[in-house]
C-alpha cells in the first residue's frame, strides 16, 4: 500500500507534466540519444556511475530513487496508462522522480551531497539510466521505435543475452555469430526476427500488455522493468530452446543444417 500510494503521487505529478505541454529540446532528441546510451552499455546503473552520481557497486545507495521510479511505472501500468511510460518521455519521467526524491528522500540526498554531488547531477544520470531502461523495454514490448533505436536495442539486447545466458551464447556461436561484431549482431537480430520472438515470448505478461494500453487478461504474473531489465524471464531454458527453433525457420535452415547447428549448440563449453 505504502509503494501504491508513493506510486500514485508520482505518476500523477508525471502525468500532469506531460499534460503541461512543456517542451525541451530532449523531447527531440530521446531515442536518438537512448540509442547511442544503450550501445555504450545497456546496463541501467552504468550510466550513474558514468556520470559519476555513486561509485561502481554502490548503487544501493539509491534504492529510495529506484523505488520511487518503479512504484510510478507500476501505479500507471496498473491504471491502464502504461503506454505513456516510453522512451519518447523518459526524460520527463526521470525529472518527476528526481524532483520527488529531493524534496522527500533527504538522507538519501545527504548522501549525495556530503560527496558534492547536486540534484542536476543526479538529474542527468537518472536521465540517462531512465533512457535506457525505456529503450530496452520498448523493444520487448513491441513499441514502435526508429530504425536506429530498434537496431541499437537490437543489438545491445543481443549482447546481454549472449553475455549473461550461457545457453544463449552457445546457440549465437553456434549459428557463427561474432560476440565481439555489431554489424554481425545486428545482421542475425533482423535475419533471424528477433525482435519478433523475444515479444512473442512476452506477450502473455500484463504489464507488456498494458505498456501498449491493452490489456488483455488478468494475470497471477506481473513483470516489472527491473525483471526485464534483469532478464529474469530470458534466463529460463525454455527461452533459447524458442529463440533456436524461431531463427531457424526464419532463416529457413535445411533440415540437415538445424540437426548440425542442435550438434554444435550442445557440443560448445
Amino acid at each position: 500500500m505504502k509503494n501504491e500510494n508513493l506510486g500514485r503521487r508520482v505518476f500523477t505529478n508525471y502525468e500532469r507534466f506531460l499534460e503541461s505541454g512543456a517542451k525541451s529540446s530532449m523531447d527531440l532528441f530521446a531515442e536518438e540519444t537512448a540509442a547511442d546510451l544503450v550501445l555504450q552499455s545497456p546496463n541501467v546503473t552504468h550510466h550513474l556511475t558514468d556520470k559519476g552520481v555513486i561509485e561502481r557497486g554502490q548503487h544501493s545507495c539509491l534504492i529510495p530513487l529506484f523505488t520511487t521510479n518503479l512504484s510510478a511505472q507500476m501505479y500507471g501500468a496498473s491504471s491502464g496508462k502504461g503506454h505513456k511510460i516510453t522512451v519518447s518521455n523518459a526524460h520527463k519521467r526521470a525529472e518527476i522522480v528526481v524532483e520527488y526524491s529531493n524534496a522527500n528522500h533527504r538522507k538519501m540526498m545527504a548522501s549525495l551531497r556530503a560527496r558534492r554531488k547536486t540534484e542536476h547531477d543526479l538529474f542527468y544520470g537518472f536521465r540517462a539510466a531512465a533512457l535506457v531502461e525505456s529503450i530496452q523495454c520498448d523493444y520487448i514490448a513491441g513499441v514502435h521505435l526508429s530504425r536506429h533505436a530498434e537496431t541499437a536495442a537490437g543489438i545491445a539486447l543481443m549482447r546481454r543475452l549472449s553475455t549473461e545466458i550461457p545457453d544463449f551464447r552457445k546457440f549465437m556461436r553456434a549459428m557463427g555469430v561474432d560476440l565481439r561484431d555489431d554489424s554481425a549482431l545486428r545482421q542475425f537480430s533482423d535475419e533471424g526476427k528477433m525482435r519478433e520472438y523475444i515479444q512473442q515470448y512476452h506477450q502473455d505478461s500484463l504489464y507488456f500488455q498494458r505498456r501498449k494500453g491493452l490489456i488483455t487478461s488478468k494475470l497471477t504474473l506481473m513483470d516489472t522493468s527491473d525483471n526485464v531489465i534483469n532478464l529474469n524471464r530470458a534466463k529460463d531454458p525454455i527461452f533459447t530452446e524458442g529463440a533456436v527453433a524461431h531463427a531457424i525457420t526464419k532463416l529457413k535452415l535445411s533440415t540437415s543444417t538445424i540437426m548440425q547447428k542442435l550438434r554444435e549448440i550442445r557440443s560448445i563449453g
